[in-house]
């Protein structure tokens, strides 16, 4: 049983054939199919979708321009999404008529448009972050980056979009992602942490950053993606580091001085 409705009519809109799926999918009464007057099952199907001023405009404007091709998609009432072809049937060159095509398409439409307001949603969290998020596909080709990713690496997100992410990391990690990666993609196991890895990443001037990154995969719309928050560690380690080398010279005085050296309170 083919899926699609199928409805012939003449040049003038009268009906000439159709088949059962076409029937079912407009609840089409028995008593109206033997009506081929032009325009009868137009006026009948007009009521049951969303705008029929539109509905009745597009097919007049078919008619009115017999070799014109059209496809477009019809909302319901009642919540249905159709998916309609129209174009001319011929008999050698001469036009002596219309096929009109629908296709239910409701379960296709909704996961697209549940689809467009996740990744809306990820859009709002994303750019109100104030850590670097990326977002790349199995080939490491960065499919999103916020505002963020900006300024820690000195790209513009045009300049992001589709550029390899191997590019944002130093000449010797290249190869070791591209292996890892690889090896995850065959086996669904991955040696690192993808809580908290510490790494080095390359600016676009060439210059290193000190980066903390945490990893997240999701399926979107049968496509394995990969999301990554980046978060730039430069100045903390810079710190950390300052600190501990003022502690080591602090312990080498100590340990250097012959003479005993007493830590004392205000009090003595």
């Amino acid at each position: 049983t083919t899926p699609d409705g199928f409805l012939v009519t003449a040049l003038d809109g009268s009906t000439v054939s159709f088949n059962r799926r076409f029937l079912e999918m407009w609840g089409i009464p028995e008593d109206m199919t033997g009506n081929t007057t032009p325009g009868a099952l137009r006026s009948y199907t007009e009521r049951l979708v969303r705008d029929p001023v539109e509905f009745t405009e597009e097919i007049l404007q078919l008619y009115s321009d017999p070799k014109m091709d059209s496809q477009d998609v019809i909302h319901l009432s009642d919540g249905r999404v159709y998916e309609r072809h129209s174009k001319p049937q011929r008999i050698g060159s001469e036009v002596i008529g219309r096929v009109w095509t629908y296709r239910d398409i409701t379960d296709r439409w909704r996961a697209q448009e549940e689809l467009r307001l996740s990744e809306e949603r990820y859009r709002v969290v994303a750019e109100g972050a104030s850590d670097g998020i990326l977002t790349i596909d199995t080939s490491s080709l960065i499919l999103y980056a916020n505002e963020v990713c900006e300024r820690i690496f000195g790209y513009t997100r045009s300049e992001l979009l589709g550029r390899s992410l191997t590019d944002l990391m130093p000449p010797e990690m290249r190869e070791v992602h591209r292996h890892g990666f690889r090896r995850y993609l065959q086996s669904g196991q991955h040696r690192l942490n993808w809580q908290v890895v510490p790494v080095e990443g390359m600016r676009r001037d060439g210059s290193r950053v000190q980066l903390e990154l945490s990893f997240g995969e999701s399926v979107v719309g049968g496509k394995h993606w990969f999301t990554s928050i980046v978060r730039d560690v430069t100045e903390r380690r810079k710190t950390a580091r300052a600190l501990e080398d003022s502690e080591k010279r602090y312990r080498s005085v100590v340990n250097n001085i012959q003479e005993v050296i007493f830590q004392t309170d205000h009090a003595g």
